[in-house]
């Protein structure tokens, strides 16, 4: 505003003014009088002499080249003026155009008093890059895009950033004040050694593709900076199709080579993110939410995504690599921070392998669990992998202290094959919600709670793993079916643990202990135990309860028979998990037996040729099941009667599973695991 002032009278000097800088995707830059993030036009008066801007026009449509017309200003010598291109139409104080700027690129012209153009973008300027300026090079007449736009200034531009056509390139070191969007069409060409820093809320999203291969010795950094710890990262929103994930599967299991061939030419033409250090990424505030499992340093949808040989470093509350609708690898990265909430997450139909990373939640000492096995305020990251509606090979990982499930899956279709994973939280191996995993040659040690879970209708062939020294070695829960071969469970509390945690019906008393136990609950165990839908207060619960649950004189029975999952049912499993369903007594009756719950929650287990042994209980069975057992060692005769001897006399699983032989997806997973890292794996240098 101080380089212009409104006169009465106009003087004529018409030489040297031209359109100097513009932004025509301004979301956090300059504001207007109204606080508004208008677009905005910036004129330079490069003559000697001051300029009446008196009858000059500004358009954006040739056919109009008076569409905006200036009042009487007079711009000085060697002065600027901002013009906003809101299409507020105001020529009185702050200057409004009657007209706004296209993201996308359009037509624009000054024309003098006498309607001669002075200076022109035609056809059009080209496509626009959310908050940058697109300005003139001093003493020049050749124009390039800012990440710095100076309003009122002269146009500044980085030896660091450039745009080459259609690609965007950082070479060197820069500083992102501001936010942006990378438009669809464009390419982000980042070089080895570069170092991005991003000040507070300076979210960078892309609609193109994104090219950022470091090397070892000169990887690529990107750092948050400032004072506050905000949201920091790089959001990519792609427009490809939905991955057909079951059309997959078959490629996972044992190979396929048409399949293999479309998922890897789609991975190497997409995102990728090579020898990269992310670091000091954070959400809005310091705290542990459960929605920040959908915010991540890196975040890819409908596209293709690659991060290889990557550190992630002081990740706050955030996931590390969140993909959804996408194929994803993401191999030889470490992720070493314990308030990391989800390293790696893969959801909504995305196809993935996710291969010898390194996930560490919390190093440098024992476990900071709860006496019951879950995670505490100070140890918050969440699982280690987290997939849903996910069909992929996840393999060779290593994940410690993580403070939830090291692998974590629901409605997920992979093969999870020779990780190694130590003291989570939570449980080792996690298969939930209609969930089919082949669990291979898996070692787990030090688990809270359960080696290896399978629940809520879920199948799986489990062979040749080994779980010591954790809550159970192998539990089977509300529906779970399993098929056991090779697998060596020892030094745990309990060896095999089988259960229903939504029970059908139970006792009048059993009811009233539930309910009795769980107004016990202070609202930060009920918070940390089993969030359900952010309730805390335990009469909330009960009146969930009595809502499912009638009663009719002698017991509480379920009351909803109409059902196409009992994953329908999470947050009453959920209620559940606050009691010791172990203690309730669950009736069986005609009415019960025939309920299809009671079909849904039944637990189908078959082993051969493993060993159950120096468990605290090789075997702790409850209610409804059907267990086979052959060939196996437990730690005496005696209890090896005693399971034997509540067994069902057929193959409960055979028809479901069919045979044990996985030598075929072993040899498959290793293939997989060896090619990516013969493609993508880590630089080998001279050191």
């Amino acid at each position: 505003a101080s380089d212009f002032v409104l006169i009465d009278t106009s003087s004529t000097v018409t030489t040297g003014v031209v359109i100097n800088e513009f932004v025509a995707a301004n979301d956090s830059g300059l504001q207007d009088e109204d606080g508004e993030y208008s677009d905005w036009i910036e004129l330079f008066n490069g003559s000697t002499g001051s300029v009446s801007l008196e009858a000059w026009s500004l358009t954006d449509d040739p056919a109009v080249p008076n569409k905006w017309q200036f009042p009487s200003v007079i711009l000085e010598a060697g002065g600027y003026l901002v013009v906003f291109a809101s299409g507020k139409d105001r020529i009185f104080g702050e200057l409004h155009t009657n007209f706004g700027l296209s993201k996308d690129g359009e037509y624009m012209a000054l024309s003098d008093s006498q309607g001669v153009i002075v200076s022109l973008f035609d056809p059009e300027f080209p496509p626009q890059i959310d908050n940058f300026s697109y300005g003139r090079i001093p003493e020049s007449d050749d124009y390039d895009y800012s990440h710095t736009p100076t309003p009122g200034q002269q146009n500044e531009f980085s030896d660091s950033l450039y745009v080459e056509g259609t690609t965007l390139v950082v070479d060197g070191e820069i500083t992102f004040d501001n936010g942006f969007t990378l438009p669809e069409g464009f390419d982000w060409v980042i070089t080895p050694g570069s170092r991005l820093l991003m000040a507070d809320y300076a979210r960078i999203e892309v609609q193109g593709r994104v090219a950022a291969e470091g090397t070892a010795e000169t990887p690529i950094v990107f750092e948050g900076k400032g004072e506050g710890v905000y949201w920091r990262g790089i959001e990519i929103e792609g427009n490809d199709s939905q991955p057909p994930i079951d059309y997959f599967w078959p490629w996972i299991q044992e190979g396929d080579v048409y399949s293999e061939t479309l998922f890897f030419y789609g991975i190497d033409q997409g995102n990728v993110f090579s020898n990269c250090i992310v670091r000091d990424t954070a959400p809005d505030s310091r705290v542990f939410a459960r929605e920040n499992k959908w915010m991540g340093s890196i975040e890819a949808y409908d596209t293709s995504l690659r991060v290889s040989n990557c550190t992630f470093e002081n990740v706050l509350y955030l996931c590390g690599v969140l993909s959804k609708r996408s194929y994803v690898v993401v191999n030889h990265c470490t992720f070493d921070d314990p308030t990391m909430h989800k390293p790696i997450n893969s959801t909504d139909n995305s196809v993935g392998l996710f291969t010898s990373n390194t996930i560490v939640g919390y190093r440098g000492g024992s476990l900071r669990c709860s006496e019951d096995g879950r995670r505490t305020e100070n140890q918050l990251c969440a699982d280690g992998i987290w997939m849903k509606s996910f069909v992929g090979l996840i393999a060779s990982n290593s994940i410690t202290t993580v403070g939830d499930d090291g692998i974590d899956s629901d409605d997920t279709k992979a093969v999870i094959y020779d990780n190694y994973v130590d003291s989570s939280c939570d449980d080792g191996i996690d298969v939930d919600d209609t969930g089919q995993c082949f669990i291979i040659e898996n070692q787990l040690t030090g688990v809270s709670q359960n080696g290896i879970l399978i629940s809520d209708e879920s199948q799986a062939v489990i062979v040749n793993n080994a779980v010591d020294s954790s809550g159970s070695g192998l539990c089977l829960r509300d529906g779970g079916t399993t098929a056991v071969g090779g697998t060596i469970l020892t030094n745990n509390e309990k060896g095999i643990f089988i259960l229903q945690n939504l029970p059908v019906a139970i006792t009048d008393q059993d009811f009233e202990s539930v309910k009795a136990q769980l107004r016990l609950l202070t609202p930060d165990e009920i918070e940390l135990k089993a969030y359900i839908q952010g309730i805390t207060d335990p009469e909330l619960l009960i009146d969930m309860l009595e809502k499912i649950y009638l009663f009719d004189g002698q017991y509480w029975m379920f009351s909803i028979t109409d059902f196409t999952s009992i994953s329908e049912f999470d947050d009453i499993k959920k209620i559940f998990k606050l009691v010791n369903v172990c203690d309730l007594e669950y009736i069986v009756t005609p009415e019960t037996e025939a309920h299809p719950l009671t079909a849904a929650l039944q637990n189908d287990m078959y082993v051969t040729g493993s060993t159950v042994r120096d468990n605290g209980e090789d075997a702790s069975l409850w209610h409804g099941f059907c267990l086979h057992v052959e060939e196996t060692e437990f730690t005496s005769p005696e209890i090896e009667q005693e399971v034997l001897a509540q067994c069902d006399p057929g193959d409960c699983v055979g028809e479901l599973l069919g045979s044990l032989d996985t030598s075929a997806v072993v040899a498959n997973a290793r293939r997989l695991v060896n090619k990516v890292a013969t493609l993508y794996g880590p630089v080998v240098t001279s050191d």
